[in-house]
């Protein structure tokens, strides 16, 4: 779906909503905390950025959901997808070690997680304690074709930033609270 004029107000609702039913569910661990989770930005041509976040479905493996995020100062784009996952231990904690997206025309995403050997301690400002996440980079095909042409991605490695989600639903919650 385009988001274009009001796209703030509505990005924002959009969030807000999200986050609020994301907060229902708060019963479930944070990614870094029991529960894989992949996610990564990337900037596209024509000065927009791309966040992509996955995680599998609740008792189904290999199963998952691909949440795009396509945002630029007046304007952005949200798209679901089903996803193809591979979960695993790295670093003694929970993470995708590979995901598979096929957005049809819009594009794919074929990744493989490169695990640094390091750990990483992230903290979101809404969240009470740090989320401790394995780094690495995501390696493989990243392509994405933006409708009517306005952004096109092609990459083929990009810094694993699971947290990115978190932090969007961290300004989403602030954003809800104080407006």
């Amino acid at each position: 779906m385009w988001l274009g004029g009001r796209a703030g107000v509505i990005v924002a609702a959009l969030a807000c909503a999200l986050a609020l039913a994301t907060t229902a569910a708060a019963a479930e661990p944070a990614p870094g905390e029991g529960e894989a989770a992949a996610g990564f930005t990337v900037r596209g041509t024509h000065g927009y950025s791309v966040l992509v976040f996955a995680a599998p479905e609740a008792g189904e493996p290999g199963k998952g959901e691909a949440l795009i995020l396509v945002s630029h100062k007046g304007g952005g784009v949200i798209y679901q997808a089903s996803a193809t996952l591979t979960s695993g231990v790295v670093e003694g904690l929970p993470a995708i070690t590979s995901l598979q997206v096929n957005l049809g025309a819009l594009g794919r995403l074929a990744v493989d997680l490169k695990p640094s050997g390091m750990k990483k301690v992230v903290r979101p400002s809404c969240a009470a304690e740090p989320l401790t996440l394995p780094a690495g980079t995501y390696e493989g095909t990243i392509e994405f074709h933006g409708e009517q042409n306005f952004t096109d991605v092609d990459a083929t490695r990009v810094v694993a930033r699971p947290e990115a989600f978190v932090e969007l639903l961290c300004k989403a919650v602030g954003e809800c609270i104080y407006t």
